[in-house]
């Protein structure tokens, strides 16, 4: 069976995450950007110019690259 994830792309968490920090699952279903109780994967749609710590279920390589070059990291929860 396939994997079905809800998707948030980079330009969404630069909105919603303007300083940079700490971006948890639980902090994006707070700020409404995924439902509770789902994957999450990170997309690289977008353009991230903050340093963000971003903890998902998945994320797509252009993601990981972008976020990385940011000087943010990431983690598989």
């Amino acid at each position: 069976a396939k994997t079905t994830y809800q998707v948030v792309n980079l330009d969404k968490i630069e909105k919603l995450f303007p300083a940079g920090g700490d971006v948890t699952v639980a902090e994006l279903v707070a700020k409404g950007a995924v439902r509770k109780g789902e994957l999450v994967k990170v997309l690289g749609n977008g353009e991230l110019s903050v340093a963000v710590t971003v903890s998902a279920d998945a994320f797509s390589d252009t993601a990981r690259d972008k976020i990385l070059a940011a000087g943010g990291t990431v983690t598989v929860r």
